[in-house]
């Protein structure tokens, strides 16, 4: 009866951070380049059967493309295709797809958290009349003054998530510069690849088995409770 109750318990564990993942999710619809977790509903079976299991859902990032939206403001920037935008922080290197960025105090071209965005040779001076080519090259009054460095990742599983839609790299052997099959489209940014309808049909089947593992847990509780009085009793 007690390991029956570990079952229900993980269960529950694995259910409310499934529910935690679908709730960021659908918090970030209209976060620009943001990318969706999956939740795999398998694993959330897995982790109600067997006790000795740490209650964690299986998860994955989901790298579709998001809808290019234009904007109108050349300093927001979309890819369109493979890469990720390089980004230098206090804390190292990140990557992101969110490409909402603006010009700082010293004409650097930067997040909107104030981090620099990095060019091949180092941060983007943007100064007088500038452009962004498709093809990343940084353009001031009709001269070359830089190329964006972005960068590519074969499996996304090596991305780790962090906030204000920047991701770290778990092995740094596993990113490389994208050498092709994008384009970079200023004036535009990448919208969220979160589907809300999608996220509510999975918060509802989430909200379905939480209950359920509750309702085990208390009819295991109470009959726990109904064997100890009777042992009580015949004592």
């Amino acid at each position: 009866m007690l390991s029956g109750i570990k079952y229900s318990r993980n269960g529950l564990e694995a259910n409310a951070k499934a529910l935690d993942i679908v709730a960021n999710n659908l918090a970030n619809i209209n976060t620009a380049g943001f990318k969706r977790n999956v939740v795999f509903m398998e694993s959330l079976k897995n982790a109600a059967e067997v006790p000795e299991l740490t209650a964690l859902p299986n998860t994955a990032l989901d790298f579709t493309q998001g809808d290019i939206q234009e904007t109108g403001n050349k300093l927001d920037l979309a890819i369109d295709g493979r890469g990720l935008f390089t980004i230098q922080t206090e804390n190292g290197i990140r990557y992101t797809r969110q490409g909402h960025f603006s010009r700082n105090t010293e004409g650097l071209l930067s997040t909107s958290d104030g981090d620099l965005v990095m060019g091949k040779s180092g941060p983007i001076l943007l100064e007088g009349d500038f452009s962004i080519a498709e093809d990343g090259t940084v353009l001031s009054n009709g001269e070359t003054v830089g190329m964006l460095s972005l960068a590519d990742v074969d499996d996304v599983s090596q991305l780790k998530m962090e906030g204000n839609g920047l991701f770290s790299i778990k092995n740094q052997a596993a990113i490389a510069e994208c050498e092709g099959g994008y384009r970079v489209l200023s004036g535009f940014l990448e919208k969220s690849n979160v589907e809300p309808i999608s996220e509510m049909v999975t918060m509802i089947e989430l909200y379905r088995q939480f209950e359920a593992n509750e309702r085990a847990i208390r009819a295991q509780d109470q009959t726990l409770e109904k064997a100890v009085n009777e042992i009580g009793r015949v004592a």
